[in-house]
């Protein structure tokens, strides 16, 4: 089932070249989603496919584990250490497939640097059921991209945060 959602705010955008996620796998394009915990319909939406996705999985999941593991996350929980998560949920989204990128007017965007970690968008999603390593699950992928405007960057820490001021010149020694 696809999904259009409301203004999201990107982080970790992976659309333009692919990278492995994971050592086994192969290369995915991929997106993480902070979506307003106040936008109902996008929320409403991602459920329904979700459930959608599980039924379609009852019908081919040989065994079902006690959890089926979803990809709509609570950043209060799961991220509460991290301000852009405050008051958003979250999911990860991947394909094998170049996603297709946007700009508000529809004009394509070729530029890697136009899309950053908190910039705000809309995306379309497909919800599907998966069975790897003994867990059922249900996954998403990014199909298409459209960026609505800038934001402030999103970024794990600060360099001035990270380090201290050096005195000494010869502190490698």
């Amino acid at each position: 089932m696809k999904v259009i959602t409301g203004k999201i705010r990107m982080n970790y955008p992976n659309i333009f070249i692919p990278k492995k996620l994971e050592e086994s796998e192969d290369k995915r394009y991929s997106l993480s989603i902070l979506i307003p915990k106040s936008d109902i319909d996008t929320i409403s939406k991602i459920n329904e496919a979700i459930f959608s996705a599980k039924e379609k999985g009852l019908n081919i999941w040989s065994e079902i584990d006690d959890e089926i593991k979803t990809p709509l996350r609570d950043g209060d929980i799961e991220k509460s250490d991290n301000e852009a998560y405050k008051n958003h949920y979250f999911l990860n989204a991947t394909s094998k497939y170049k996603p297709g990128i946007v700009d508000k007017s529809l004009n394509e965007i070729k530029d890697p640097d136009k899309i950053y970690p908190g910039c705000y968008g809309r995306v379309s999603l497909n919800f599907y059921p998966y069975y790897k390593e003994n867990i059922c699950g249900i996954g998403c992928s990014v199909n298409n991209v459209q960026k609505i405007c800038d934001g402030q960057v999103i970024s794990q820490s600060r360099a001035e945060d990270d380090f201290t001021i050096i005195e000494d010149d010869d502190i490698l020694s």
